[in-house]
């Protein structure tokens, strides 16, 4: 009688665990439907730092790029409007201080003088030497620890919106 309510309940173990892998809903059209979303977002490819890439540290928070006043940056990336978009507009800023908040408001990346381009479709190489300065906007000295926050925003015309940034760290 023992092992006849043990089979059964092996029997029964089993067959929840079947029905319990055949959800109904196909995975596969969930994730097609966001790459193809991700597809189509404009975005920042490539994006490299004095030739280095963005990495993360072992709890996966963005590393910062450790620079010193009157250090030449090296920013280079591929825009990539989306696709199916016939055209993109990115801005890029700086901001100073506040990792969470920015207390500064957003600024041109000098030596730009603008904030927003215009690109067609496709993907457009982009890049740009940046003087890190000593002194934030209202002419105080930056201090080991202070940052430049540099963002890369991007919009498109099939509504898509992207994102990108890197910290630069006085040492």
């Amino acid at each position: 009688m023992k092992s006849l309510i043990k089979n059964i309940l092996i029997l029964v173990m089993c067959g929840m665990m079947t029905v319990s892998c055949v959800t109904g809903n196909d995975d596969n059209a969930v994730l097609r439907e966001h790459e193809e979303a991700l597809a189509r977002t404009p975005r920042v490819l490539n994006l490299l730092v004095n030739g280095q890439p963005k990495t993360r540290d072992t709890q996966s928070i963005w590393n910062h790029f450790m620079v010193k006043a009157g250090d030449v940056v090296s920013i280079t990336a591929t825009f990539n409007s989306g696709n199916g978009a016939a055209s993109s507009t990115f801005t890029i800023f700086r901001q100073y201080y506040g990792i969470a908040h920015a207390q500064e408001d957003p600024m041109p990346v000098e030596p730009l003088t603008e904030m927003e381009f215009d690109y067609g479709a496709g993907s457009s190489e982009f890049s740009l030497s940046y003087t890190v300065p000593s002194q934030d906007d209202d002419g105080f000295d930056f201090e080991s620890g202070n940052i430049i926050t540099i963002t890369f925003t991007s919009l498109n015309d099939t509504g898509g919106a992207g994102f990108q940034d890197f910290i630069l760290e006085y040492e």
